[in-house]
């Protein structure tokens, strides 16, 4: 085995995860397609094997977002990057059907070769800009669940993320140390998107990286037909709004 599948394992078992031979091999396959690539394009700053397992792959797969996506459930992975989290919960659960989102187009082509090159079937990667794609009938509320790594703060999160998921759904933002007093900022916001009861669930992959958090938000009702607002707006001026 090499580092970063030992560290993957061992991960894994931390938590009490089962993932089979195949999957770890896929997990593994993608770590070195995506490392392989960082060489041509810049993907990630994250190249040492034992950080990239930790920091990327066992974040992406940490128990409170897996127990937050019901089977079966229709996700989008929203400014995705080189795939994270959506390829890594693809390979872990095939019952989810994963669509991958980037306005980067050399990310989002990486993500597709990916996708191809591991023969991934229940996932897709998407060239485009969330504020446009959550207008779109063909995504706006028709995801179970709608997910970000480290894209932005929780006000502007949600803005970018509620209107993709359902009534009865939820969005689920990884964030750090910060996460409470992020959500307390962003209640607010949230009400207003059409989101419900917020909490932030703990999660440690090591030592060192033990004082995370997953947000989950629950979409209660309908996000009104103005949000998300154009991308600029989104960031100037956060909601809410101010009368």
């Amino acid at each position: 085995m090499n580092p970063l599948e030992d560290l993957l394992r061992a991960g894994l078992r931390r938590w009490e995860l089962t993932l089979t031979d195949a999957q770890i091999d896929a997990l593994v396959g993608y770590s070195a397609h995506l490392l392989d690539a960082n060489a041509r394009m810049n993907l990630t700053a994250v190249t040492d094997p034992s950080d990239f397992a930790r920091r990327h792959l066992l974040d992406s797969l940490c128990p409170p977002a897996l127990r937050s996506i019901p089977e079966g459930a229709a996700i989008i992975d929203v400014g995705t990057g080189a795939g994270f989290p959506g390829i890594p919960l693809a390979i872990a659960r095939p019952d989810l059907r994963v669509t991958l989102v980037d306005a980067r187009r050399k990310k989002i082509e990486f993500v597709g070769e990916a996708i191809a090159a591991l023969r991934i079937t229940n996932a897709e990667a998407l060239w485009g800009r969330a504020e446009d794609l959550a207008h779109d009938p063909c995504h706006r509320e028709t995801y179970d669940a709608a997910l970000a790594r480290a894209l932005a703060a929780l006000p502007v999160l949600s803005e970018y993320l509620l209107p993709f998921v359902r009534a009865g759904g939820a969005m689920l933002a990884w964030k750090g140390a910060a996460a409470e007093v992020e959500l307390e900022a962003a209640r607010s916001a949230i009400s207003v998107l059409g989101g419900g009861c917020a909490s932030a669930l703990p999660y440690a992959i090591s030592d060192e990286f033990c004082r995370l958090r997953i947000i989950v938000i629950d979409k209660i009702r309908e996000t009104p037909p103005q949000y998300p607002r154009p991308a600029g707006k989104i960031a100037k001026k956060p909601l809410p709004l101010p009368n």
